[in-house]
């Protein structure tokens, strides 16, 4: 059943937004624990939606959560009249709509939804994040041979992620016809492919009416930062395995501060995993001398209002991720929008977002694990002998960043505060212009409007006419003796309905077989005598639900068959 916990009881006329949004708590909560990019996007995702509604355009959101809906009813407070809340979505509503977009890869999953209807009723779109889980590869592996039509899409937040999702299912398909001794498969109704990034935040929210050298004065005061010091910060999760191994910006900086005339200064913003792995951070920054370091949040979580302070504090941000389970990069575009120069590791989506010379610097890596003929760690993973913190946590050591290269980038950095500003100001107009919740949101329209098309053009072809899955008809037509299709029934024993019917039948069954119109549908019988399938159909019942009811009253002895 669809469970409505907010409507804003739109009129006929009001138009829908293009998507409803499947939205689990998970997705989306930022809760004080360890909170992860995926929840980030897909806060940020609801909040871009919301915020950039048509006039009279209403939003469906579906959250199986009580708590999660009412985080959203809270967090769209001021265009709640244009938030209807449901928690689960049914196929005819969604066929209203004409998309289902989630906030992760599980198009699998929710494909199903729609094999008893026509498939080609509503589209379903969907979102990577991480690739290296298991989880998410199995997840975008079963996309193949599945029920996923070319009016599908799995979006990829970048090129590089794209390419990804691609081999995946290359692989499958390779070993399908391994599978079925065929020299090559190739699935034709794969769902679409678009690159559309994620979308940044809605603005810079610390101090905007200050210029940006007001708001760094006013935020190294705050922080207790030397206001000639050149500031570097690095903003993301605090752990070896997940974001970047801080070995290689540590090993930087103590290069750069020995040819340095001012006070290095790094400020670390994020979150620790554990008080082992802060421990460890610590004790590695004490091998390399000749900077400060300096860390917000830590053990508990920075505040958004500390974070974006880090960014109005410093200089340049950085950001060496070397891990397979960075995909995008959401903290790049933050610094871009706080008007930061970035240098950041030629990396999966860091290389589509920064342009180098333009808006920063990339830094290139080199990763031992494509030259692995045999990688016993990788067998490992795959069997589960091997966690995945500890899988990735191996994958990054495996990954070199050009050291030389970083500490050559951030002493130019450092000596040319004009070069600084260009760069901040250009990265600062790139966001606006391609990263910034309006724009991508557009890009969203378009690509729901042009699954809309080829679903449009698909029921046109009897191919589509009627959904892919098994008839329950044919497949168990074998078990009985013979097919009962009544056409009307007298009634034999009207005192013996309401207590047969409801100890029978139970309130389950009851609403199922006979609906809101039960009543009606019994008063007519025991009135009249009889009841056929006209009377039924005539009530609101569909031909199968009438041949149910007809056949239900003959099961329980009430009435017989009668011939018209």
């Amino acid at each position: 059943m669809l469970g409505i916990v907010s409507a804003a009881n739109p009129s006929v006329s009001a138009r829908l937004f293009p998507a409803g949004l499947w939205l689990p708590q998970d997705s989306f909560e930022r809760s004080a624990g360890y909170l992860n990019g995926r929840r980030i996007a897909g806060g940020q995702f609801f909040s871009a939606v919301a915020t950039h509604l048509h006039p009279s355009e209403q939003l469906h959101v579906f959250c199986p959560e009580e708590a999660g809906r009412e985080l959203l009813r809270n967090q769209c407070a001021h265009t709640a009249d244009q938030l209807t809340l449901h928690s689960e979505p049914r196929h005819q509503e969604l066929a209203r709509i004409g998309c289902l977009h989630l906030a992760d890869p599980s198009l699998v999953a929710h494909a199903r939804r729609r094999l008893p209807l026509r498939e080609a009723d509503y589209s379903i779109s969907g979102l990577i994040h991480t690739l290296c889980s298991r989880s998410a590869i199995d997840a975008i592996s079963d996309c193949v041979a599945s029920d996923l039509y070319p009016w599908d899409a799995l979006v990829c937040s970048s090129a590089s992620g794209r390419a990804v999702v691609h081999q995946i299912w290359q692989s499958r398909m390779e070993f399908l016809a391994r599978r079925c001794s065929a020299e090559v498969i190739s699935d034709a109704w794969m769902p679409k492919t678009p690159v559309i990034p994620l979308p940044g935040p809605a603005c810079q929210p610390y101090q905007p009416h200050l210029s940006r050298h007001d708001r760094r004065l006013d935020a190294r005061s705050q922080l207790g930062l030397d206001p000639e010091a050149f500031v570097v910060c690095t903003v993301g999760r605090l752990s070896f395995s997940s974001k970047a191994h801080p070995i290689a910006l540590y090993r930087s900086l103590a290069a750069l501060a020995a040819s340095l005339d001012q006070r290095l200064v790094l400020v670390e913003c994020g979150a620790y995993p554990s008080p082992d792995v802060r421990c460890t951070y610590e004790r590695l920054a004490m091998s390399f001398q000749g900077f400060e370091r300096v860390v917000v949040g830590g053990d508990a979580m920075a505040s958004e209002i500390q974070k974006w302070q880090v960014y109005a504090a410093a200089d340049v941000f950085v950001s060496l991720a070397d891990s397979i389970q960075e995909t995008f990069g959401l903290t790049l575009l933050e610094a871009m929008c706080a008007e930061l120069p970035v240098v950041a590791s030629d990396w999966d989506g860091y290389r589509e977002i920064v342009v180098p010379g333009v808006t920063g610097e990339l830094i290139s890596t080199a990763d031992v694990l494509p030259a692995l003929d045999e990688d016993r760690m990788q067998v490992g993973y795959y069997s589960d002998q091997l966690d995945y913190d500890r899988w990735v946590g191996m994958a990054s050591l495996g990954v070199v960043v050009d050291h030389d290269l970083t500490v050559a980038q951030l002493r130019a950095l450092a000596a040319c505060a004009s070069t600084r500003s260009r760069l901040a100001a250009a990265g600062c107009a790139r966001f606006h212009a391609v990263y910034a919740p309006p724009v991508v949101i557009s890009q969203y329209r378009q690509l729901w409007q042009e699954l809309a098309a080829v679903r449009a053009h698909a029921l046109t072809s009897t191919v589509w006419s009627s959904g892919r899955a098994p008839s329950m008809a044919r497949l168990f037509a074998g078990y009985p003796t013979g097919a009962f299709a009544p056409v009307a029934v007298e009634l034999l024993d009207p005192a013996r309905v309401d207590e047969l019917l409801s100890v029978g039948l139970g309130v389950w069954f009851g609403r199922l077989v006979f609906g809101t119109a039960g009543q009606a549908c019994l008063q007519q019988l025991c009135s009249a005598g009889q009841i056929n399938l006209d009377d039924l159909t005539g009530m609101g019942y569909s031909r199968s639900q009438a041949s149910r009811i007809l056949t239900v009253l003959v099961k329980f002895g009430l009435a017989r068959e009668r011939l018209i």
